[in-house]
């Protein structure tokens, strides 16, 4: 048997070949690799690595294969390229303004008048002290902007950068001056315009200096915090009163999946024959080749298939179950009947065939109450 190619998609992920093992520890095989002689029929799996670089909400994100497994953002917060230096922030807020000094800061207006992420009473207003030594959530700009999988990386973070990278102080050829961070790991590289910073209403040292905030309060004072400092010759980490803006690289906290997943879903049928060890053609076998049914690209793009026309479900009778949710076109629902609800839906609305629905759950009279919780979906969407 010829192996088949690969007929589906994975979001920040490439397909490395076939497996008879959903976690890859079985008998592999490529496409168009011929294959091993089959007793009876087979299940392949789909195999996937994650790539190096990616996207969340929008923004970009690469892997530089750092020890911690740290993911840094391609650009600055609020930029849109590379070598731009994006937006400025004091720290621990999450909007620019005109003047970054005392007189504006959100968590106090002199360094011993904090009133957020202090340890020492000494600089606390009037002896405050909340002992939070990393910006919430909340505070975060890259969090609020770039949304919930990103955010300021720790100082830790930073110095792994620093230690675990080559920095090479280069120009884009358009007077942008910054570092090029190379990983000695995978190759990959970032580039950090050097921005300058903020102080009151004056931009200082641009295209000189970069300045990005850590998520990390400097705990021997904790009217600064940490951040990644360099210039053409140096490169290091240092503190700076908070009120001042400087830039952010965000990092990247998101779970990318590297295997295919315990929810399978997305399978064709090849047909073929056995041949004898001298080349005659003997019983009709088959091979089935399946795919992760949580990634909502493969769901829809089986949905759809031409080539689909049996659905086999074995979900134990805890998935014949109703769950009221919403009709969504870039969602999958949790529940195995909403799921077909959904792919019967698709296949109607575009004059496809329908589907040979064979339940295999040991439940009495299973197929009806399949059957009646999806038509309940139907009408819970108003489905024509």
């Amino acid at each position: 048997y010829v192996m088949e190619e690969n007929m589906f998609a994975r979001e920040n992920h490439s397909f490395t070949g076939w497996n008879t093992a959903a976690d890859g520890s079985g008998m592999s095989l490529q496409p168009g690799e011929w294959g091993f002689d089959f007793a009876e029929d087979i299940t392949f799996y789909a195999q996937w690595k994650r790539d190096n670089s990616g996207t969340d909400n929008g923004y970009a994100y690469i892997d530089l294969g750092l020890p911690s497994g740290t993911i840094w953002a391609t650009c600055n917060v609020g930029a849109s390229a590379p070598d731009e230096s994006g937006l400025y922030f004091a720290w621990g807020e999450t909007f620019t303004k005109d003047n970054y000094a005392w007189s504006t800061y959100s968590f106090g207006n002199n360094y011993d008048a904090i009133t957020k992420y202090c340890n020492n009473d000494y600089y606390g207003y009037n002896g405050f002290v909340d002992n939070i030594l990393q910006l919430e959530p909340t505070d975060d700009a890259a969090t609020q902007i770039m949304g919930h999988n990103w955010r300021t990386p720790t100082y830790e973070e930073m110095r792994e950068l620093i230690d675990e990278c080559y920095w090479t102080w280069t120009s884009n050829g358009y007077g942008v001056y910054g570092y090029e961070v190379a990983s000695p790991y995978n190759g990959n590289r970032i580039f950090l315009p050097a921005g300058g910073y903020y102080n009151e209403s004056s931009l200082n040292q641009e295209m000189s200096v970069g300045n990005y905030w850590t998520s990390s309060l400097y705990e021997e004072n904790p009217a600064n915090a940490n951040l990644l400092k360099f210039n053409s010759s140096e490169v290091t980490t240092d503190r700076f009163y908070r009120y001042y803006g400087e830039n952010i690289r965000a990092v990247y906290t998101g779970e990318i999946p590297e295997g295919p997943g315990a929810d399978f879903c997305g399978t064709y049928t090849a047909t073929g024959t056995m041949r004898t060890s001298a080349g005659d053609d003997t019983t009709p076998w088959t091979v089935t080749i399946t795919q992760d049914a949580s990634d909502p690209s493969v769901f829809f793009s089986l949905s759809v298939s031409e080539t689909l026309s049996v659905v086999v479900s074995n979900t134990t009778e805890a998935g014949i179950v109703y769950e009221k949710c919403d009709y969504s076109d870039h969602t999958v629902p949790n529940a195995f009947p909403a799921r077909l609800a959904q792919m019967l839906y698709l296949r109607y609305t575009r004059g496809l065939p329908g589907l040979l629905i064979i339940p295999c759950e040991l439940i009495e009279n299973g197929g009806d109450k399949l059957r009646e919780i999806v038509k309940k979906h139907a009408k819970d969407w108003n489905l024509d």
